[in-house]
């Protein structure tokens, strides 16, 4: 999300954090203003989740 969007208010819990690499985050295709939706969109190849 780059927005806020209210109905998700209250439904959702933010899950991470980006401790590095945000500059590669930042790269990330972004969609039209319509649904987001992109052609060939980029994928996360490896993802690490633990805690602190």
């Amino acid at each position: 999300m780059f927005a806020d969007y209210p109905p998700l208010n209250g439904e959702y819990t933010v899950v991470g954090k980006v401790l590095s690499g945000m500059e590669l985050v930042d790269k990330i295709k972004r969609g039209d203003g319509g649904n987001g939706e992109v052609s060939d969109p980029d994928r996360m190849i490896k993802v690490t989740v633990g805690k602190k």
